[in-house]
């Protein structure tokens, strides 16, 4: 049944007002990416990938060696690549890219479908002899085919305002997902980045470094499923956090990129809406919590402690994301922002309802979101309390907190 539902997804992928530029598909070559995706995800993957006009050949990575896998390949009659207990992901792509005759590569992981056309809407960005990477533009839909539902879609408001100042920078991150990308390119820096996971967003900045430019096109090309539980979105936003992290702490970086990159690292950080976001939160909880509940900060016999608390979380704020504050401009990020915030309450209260944590996301995902609003709520009710009380309208019997 979920075969059906992931593969009807293949009919109208594109809304209907966005008209891609018609081209002729580039001599291209598709790996299909397989690591920890279900069996059901793969074969839809598959069948989407054999639908795509003008490829050569179609070939599966299949990191594990999982043997739901090799029956779907044998089924598709599809050449795989195969891995093992601790194989490098890395590797295993550049084993496959060695085995493709053509030009260009589509790198596609196996949870997503692709629009058949997507080599052919893909091809006038490698007009530019400099382009290595274009990016692909991926929605995520739920099972009634209910595009970004539930807050998976909250990083494409940031992305949409970003993508093109972050393009013309020359900073565009080769995110996470599907790419076409040049093989020549991929040749030139020795191959992929190594690792058992996340290995783009590592590939990229070598590439940029070498002089490769990555670009993306504005329009639809794939759709993901989002994952059916809460358990599973949490495991898949686990691995794509590894893959940022891994970028952002990567103890080489100052012999393997160059200084113009480095600079470029910082963009992809700001950019990390997810990362960001968490950590700025856990730094204003931490403030609040330690002015309003421990007694070694009198806070009510001294309220001008209040300027440098409040000083230290948006100065941390204001540093953590400056290049991509000046990259998009101030005010489309404050726009951006109050977005996603009110996004996320719209959705909320339409998931509390009837719903538990860890059911069949046919609807938006109650429990993440229940934590989400209560998150917020927490830090709407600690930033009031700590205004009042800063302002004296609200103090304690005994004046202050050491009493």
């Amino acid at each position: 049944m979920r075969l059906l539902t992931e593969t009807s997804l293949l009919g109208d992928l594109r809304p209907a007002t966005r008209t891609p530029e018609k081209a002729l598909a580039p001599d291209a070559d598709v790996v299909v990416v397989v690591t920890d995706e279900p069996a059901s995800e793969v074969r839809a993957a598959v069948l989407s990938a054999k639908l795509i006009r003008g490829y050569r050949a179609l070939r599966l990575v299949d990191r594990d060696d999982r043997p739901d896998v090799a029956e779907i390949a044998g089924h598709f009659d599809v050449e795989r690549v195969v891995g093992g207990a601790g194989a490098d992901l890395g590797a295993l792509i550049d084993e496959a890219l060695a085995q493709c005759g053509s030009l260009f590569t589509l790198l596609m992981p196996a949870d997503v479908v692709v629009l058949p056309d997507i080599l052919e809407v893909s091809a006038p960005a490698f007009d530019d002899p400099e382009v290595g990477v274009v990016v692909s533009r991926v929605e995520n839909t739920n099972a009634v085919d209910a595009v970004d539902f539930g807050g998976y879609g909250d990083h494409l408001l940031r992305h949409e305002l970003m993508v093109s100042k972050l393009d013309d920078a020359g900073a565009l991150p080769w995110w996470p997902g599907m790419a076409v990308v040049r093989r020549s390119a991929i040749r030139e820096i020795d191959g992929m980045s190594r690792g058992r996971q996340g290995v783009t967003m590592s590939t990229g900045l070598r590439l940029q470094a070498a002089g490769w430019r990555i670009t993306d096109v504005p329009v639809v090309v794939a759709r993901r499923l989002a994952p059916w539980t809460d358990d599973r979105q949490l495991h898949r936003s686990a691995r794509d956090l590894h893959e940022r992290l891994s970028v952002l702490v990567d103890k080489e970086a100052g012999t393997r990129h160059e200084r113009s990159t480095r600079l470029q690292r910082r963009v992809y950080r700001s950019a990390d809406l997810q990362v960001g976001r968490g950590i700025q939160r856990l730094v204003l909880i931490g403030l609040l919590g330690i002015v309003l509940f421990t007694s070694a900060v009198p806070l009510v016999a001294n309220p001008a402690l209040l300027v440098p608390l409040w000083g230290a979380w948006m100065s941390f704020s204001l540093l953590y994301r400056r290049e991509a504050t000046l990259a998009v401009g101030f005010v489309p990020w404050m726009v951006s922002d109050l977005r996603l915030l009110t996004t996320d309450l719209a959705v909320a209260f339409r998931a509390l309802p009837g719903r538990e944590l860890g059911s069949d996301l046919v609807d938006p995902a109650p429990g993440r979101m229940t934590r989400r609003v209560l998150l917020l709520g927490l830090q709407i009710g600690l930033a009031a309390a700590l205004a009042l009380i800063g302002l004296g309208i609200v103090r304690p019997e005994q004046g202050d907190f050491t009493t």
